[in-house]
């Protein structure tokens, strides 16, 4: 079997990513084609299944992650147009931000954070992490090294300077 771990961000550990991995690995097998999703939550199903834990088999808590993850759908996929150089832009309308170090996160409007270095910063930061995360999933391609090289010259651009005095927009 082939030696797997889990992502960045994953909700798993690298131990749950093999044994999750080499699950998958059968499953294809067994069905003779690249699984689909309904055919990998259907295969979860049983208790006894290696995939079982990583779903959320009781429904109403499953109906509540589901109408969380739609909110956070919708949210993100408005935007409004900014004037830049005098040419309007459209960019996203809300974004995930704490307002105050203290505070929960919240979805802000990009007017809000516009005025805020604090907010502003933590869209840079993010958006940091978003390009690395990128670069790293598809390091093996060849033909993105000059977007892999253009994520490092911007890494150390921005980390030169304080991200804090600049406004968003």
């Amino acid at each position: 079997m082939k030696r797997y771990k889990a992502a960045l961000g994953a909700q798993f550990n690298d131990k749950k990513a093999q044994v999750y991995g080499e699950a998958l690995e059968r499953l294809e097998r067994e069905l003779g084609h690249a699984p689909t999703t309904d055919e990998i939550w259907r295969a979860a199903k049983p208790s006894d299944s290696p995939l079982h834990d990583a779903f959320q088999w009781e429904v109403k808590k499953a109906a509540i992650q589901w109408w969380r993850t739609q909110a956070r759908t919708l949210i993100g996929h408005i935007e409004i147009f900014v004037t830049v150089r005098n040419k309007a832009v459209p960019v996203r309308g809300w974004y995930n931000v704490r307002r105050h170090p203290e505070d929960p996160q919240r979805y802000v409007s990009a007017e809000s954070i516009a005025e805020s270095p604090y907010m502003r910063k933590q869209i840079v930061d993010y958006a940091l992490r978003e390009a690395d995360d990128w670069s790293r999933k598809y390091k093996a391609y060849r033909e993105f090294r000059p977007i892999h090289g253009a994520i490092r010259k911007t890494k150390k651009a921005v980390a030169g300077r304080s991200v804090l005095a600049r406004k968003v927009m």
